[in-house]
């Protein structure tokens, strides 16, 4: 279970999204983007990638209340920054996501309708976000784990969203 209650997701998006804003300031380096091993801030890594990996247990953990406040703060925006990063940001924040995708209201009984179009709204978020087209790039990724993130991230998305098979398609995925 996760050690922060879910009313620190917002406080841990946040923190994350000033460090983004530091690190542009002083680092516009895009090739170097490009070429994913960009880090957001290298003096950090380790913090930074311990509060993903809150975020994606307070998601895994927390049922509707997490997907609340995760849909209150910008986190699948950060999550999908972190797409572009270096594969250890990348791994997290894909299975971060892929948590969003694949259960994110943990249902034990089958969905009711209210359910069911959350969980659209959920997938929705992570496509209008601009995961689709970082999800096919990392098909090509030289780790599997991340290649399988992202299949499965991909899978999710067009087996329950029909604007994801067009998105898809136009970012080379199929």
């Amino acid at each position: 279970r996760p050690s922060l209650g879910l009313e620190d997701i917002p406080l841990i998006t946040n923190g994350l999204w000033e460090n983004f804003d530091q690190t542009d300031e002083d680092d516009e380096d895009d090739e170097e983007e490009a070429n994913d091993v960009y880090v957001a801030n290298p003096k950090y890594i380790d913090i930074e990638i311990d509060c993903l990996k809150l975020i994606h247990r307070s998601i895994k953990y927390g049922g509707r209340q997490a997907m609340e406040k995760i849909a209150q703060a910008p986190t699948v925006n950060l999550l999908v920054k972190y797409l572009g990063f270096a594969d250890s940001y990348k791994k997290e924040a894909a299975s971060c996501l892929n948590a969003i995708l694949v259960d994110p209201l943990n249902f034990t009984t089958p969905a009711t309708y209210h359910e069911n179009r959350t969980y659209h709204r959920q997938i929705d978020m992570v496509i209008d976000a601009g995961a689709v087209p970082l999800f096919v790039k990392m098909l090509d990724s030289r780790s599997d784990s991340i290649a399988k993130v992202a299949v499965l991230s991909l899978a999710c998305m067009i087996c329950h969203e029909t604007k994801a098979v067009g998105k898809v398609v136009n970012a080379g995925g199929i």
